[in-house]
């Protein structure tokens, strides 16, 4: 393009050619190369109407492209000006004609040279040695409408040089290493890539290509100082025989220091394909660094005040190094606190909402109530101020999944895959609404490219998981082994005995694909293994588990017939004694301790009672506290939320409503089985509060199952 090179400012917005800069408000704003070179045009020509036809061919440099092209690059870049609201600030579209730089004027002549400082990121301190433009020559650049700062932008005085952009890089262009140099144009593809795809990092400052190559034979210090950039990637690619090797650097110019280094090897069958990926995992592996080396910079510069973008950063990078509770919890006080400093950081609000719903669907939430409350709010916080983040579109897909609403969560991760097309995050929702919703062979496409794009990712464990499952339930028996072998042997968590979580299952499912893949003794080992860490499961609670879509599935079938043939037992014994004796108040444990026989000041009942009971005249009340995945008919099942033993507070739940005071009433209490406190505690708390004729039915959900009795299912799909 023939345009002026000049830095042009105009109000708030300033544009910088030479150093391919555009800054709003002093903020540096991160545009794709095409939304760059677009602005540039339409600011040069600021008092014409610049046509569609010609925007193509300037930008694009005479390349046959859709219309859409410019379509795309036009939205992106009007939502990075901020620039969405009717009427425009920026850019007017004319219909029928093109588009048209509408901006403010320039700024007061008498304020140019501060303009300058601030432009250029200079030092407002005077210095001796500094020139001054004359009026006549300001003069004659406002005729234009912006103002032309050529000469300035060059100048250079002593003084301060103030602190780079948060994650302000520069990728140098690859270098083609080796003799033979017939696929060294990979080199220069993967710097492309690399710069597209960093260029989505919330916060960053991608150096143009333009500016990069004209500095790459500098040292890292002047490279540094020359574009003021915090970090410095270079990277070699080399091709040999059917292997190409790429190794890459990230750098902190100012010392040298190399902060992360690491080399990938590929096929050269495909090497697009190769190079692609490599740059995928090399985008995924320094999204998640590069936070963690702000927020650490942060702490060390800003530790008593930190801004609300340090809180964000440090939040980021700890949930990228973690995925504990522990860790999370940590995250979202950073969250709440940067959201409190900075309502409008529309990224703090997103990541919040998503770690909250990962929060709920992954551990022990001891706070669910409260925080699907304040995920709910600030999901839709974020997506109000801006409808096409990526991260609010995923975290109000992972919220409708959690609410089992998969149907809806699907549209919230596809429009996130619209915006983000790499967004590991909504594969992994696409993934796992396929999973729910029985479809194995969707799940493993979209994983296999949330692991490609994002490999370093601490949750990949769960990602193997999910693809080892997936791979059982399809009978393909070798590749659920190597995935679940995977997820077991990276997964560092403590078991859970309060409920059935990935971690134990994959450990469970892992026996299965051992049996169904020949290898009993194997399979046998792991079994032990596994029931001396989660000891009282059965085969009928792992079931159950699972959704109903999964459950109907053939290989689902398989796998828990794997699990009877080394000794998982189909049902537990309602009538088995445990060797526990009824405490003197509340039973301690989880939901799959072992129970005592009797209940002191109750009734215990066995499957053939509750059946008596019900065919006789007076039918007792039957109050069902379990998982609700075997209910008995004409049983009110009570949620979760009501079970909570509150003193005073019993009358206005579900159950303190259906027995209105009548303590004479005869009621019948059970949980999902012998294993598990939830019946007994229930029933417990019934008789401590004054009710006369509780029956324990011990066995449950479990017992009744196992007697093949009409049920009726209240768990989720």
């Amino acid at each position: 393009m023939d345009l002026p090179s000049h830095m042009f400012d105009c109000g708030d917005l300033r544009l910088d050619p030479e150093r391919r800069l555009v800054e709003l408000r002093g903020q540096p704003v991160s545009l794709s190369s095409r939304s760059f070179d677009i602005l540039h045009v339409l600011i040069a020509k600021r008092d014409q109407v610049v046509s569609r036809d010609e925007l193509i061919s300037l930008v694009w440099a005479g390349a046959t492209v859709e219309a859409s092209n410019l379509t795309v690059q036009m939205s992106a870049l009007r939502k990075a000006l901020g620039d969405t609201s009717d009427p425009p600030r920026f850019i007017a579209t004319i219909s029928g004609r093109g588009y048209r730089f509408i901006g403010p004027a320039e700024r007061a002549v008498d304020k140019l040279a501060d303009s300058a400082e601030v432009a250029m990121g200079e030092s407002r301190q005077p210095a001796p040695t500094r020139r001054r433009i004359s009026m006549g020559h300001a003069l004659a650049f406002v005729a234009a409408g912006c103002i032309f700062l050529g000469a300035v932008t060059r100048l250079r005085w002593s003084g301060d040089q103030p602190a780079s952009p948060r994650l302000s890089i520069v990728i140098l262009p690859f270098r083609s290493l080796g003799e033979d140099q017939s696929k060294a144009y990979l080199a220069d593809a993967i710097t492309e890539d690399l710069q597209t795809d960093l260029a989505q990092l919330p916060g960053s400052l991608i150096i143009d290509q333009g500016s990069a190559r004209e500095v790459r034979d500098r040292s890292l210090a002047q490279i540094g100082q020359a574009l003021k950039v915090r970090y410095v990637i270079e990277g070699s690619f080399q091709s040999f025989r059917d292997q190409v090797h790429v190794d890459v650097h990230l750098i902190d110019p100012a010392t040298g220091t190399h902060l992360w280094d690491h080399g990938y090897d590929g096929t050269s069958a495909q090497p697009r394909d190769t190079t692609r990926s490599v740059v995928r995992g090399i985008a995924s592996a320094l999204a998640v660094r590069l936070p963690e080396y702000e927020s650490s910079q942060a702490l060390r510069d800003r530790p008593d005040d930190p801004d609300a973008v340090d809180l964000f950063f440090q939040a980021r990078a700890l949930m990228d190094r973690q995925d504990t509770l522990a860790a999370v919890t940590e995250a979202q006080s950073l969250l709440a606190n940067a959201i409190t400093k900075q309502p409008d950081l529309v990224e703090a609000s997103a990541l919040l909402g998503l770690l909250l719903v990962r929060k709920m669907q992954v551990f022990d939430d001891p706070s669910e109530d409260a925080d699907h409350t304040l995920a709910t709010q600030v999901i839709r916080t974020a997506r109000a101020h801006s409808p096409k983040n990526t991260v609010a579109q995923v975290a109000y897909g992972r919220l409708l999944a959690f609410e089992g609403h998969c149907d809806q969560a699907v549209a919230a991760f596809h429009a996130a895959l619209e915006t983000d097309g790499s967004s590991a995050d909504a594969l992994t929702g696409l993934a796992n609404c396929a999973s729910v919703s029985g479809h194995p062979d969707a799940v493993i496409p979209a994983l296999e490219r949330a692991i490609a794009v994002d490999p370093a990712s601490p949750v990949t464990k769960r990602r193997h998981f999910l693809l080892g499952l997936s791979y059982l339930f399809m009978g393909r028996h070798v590749e659920a082994i190597d995935y679940l072998g995977k997820a077991v042997a990276e997964d560092d968590s403590a078991p859970s005995q309060d409920c059935f979580n990935p971690t134990e299952l994959g450990h469970l499912l892992l026996v299965a694909a051992y049996v169904l893949a020949g290898d009993k003794d194997k399979a046998l080992r792991g079994y032990a293994e596994y029931n001396s860490r989660w000891p009282n499961r059965t085969v009928w609670r792992v079931h159950e588990y699972l959704s109903r879509s999964q459950s109907n599935e053939e290989g689902v079938g398989k796998a828990l017939a794997a699990l009877k043939e080394v000794g998982m037992h189909e049902f537990a014994d309602e009538h088995a004694d445990l060797g526990v004796e009824p405490p003197a108040g509340f039973l301690q444990g989880n939901a799959f301790s072992p129970t005592p026989k009797r209940i002191p000041g109750g009734h215990p009942v066995d499957t053939d009672g509750v059946v008596s009971l019900l065919s006789s005249g007076a039918a007792p009340l039957i109050l069902d506290v379990g998982r609700g995945a075997a209910v008995i008919k004409d049983a009110h099942w009570v949620p979760d939320e009501d079970t909570d033993l509150i003193p005073g507070q019993f009358e206005t739940t579900q159950a303190g409503k259906l027995l209105a005071g009548d303590f004479t009433r005869k009621i019948v209490v059970l949980g999902s089985g012998t294993y598990g406190i939830e019946g007994y505690n229930f029933a417990h708390h019934l008789i401590s509060i004054g009710y006369r004729d509780v029956l324990w039915y011990r066995g449950g959900e479990e017992a009744w199952a196992s007697a093949r009795l009409e049920a009726g299912n209240h768990r989720d799909p």
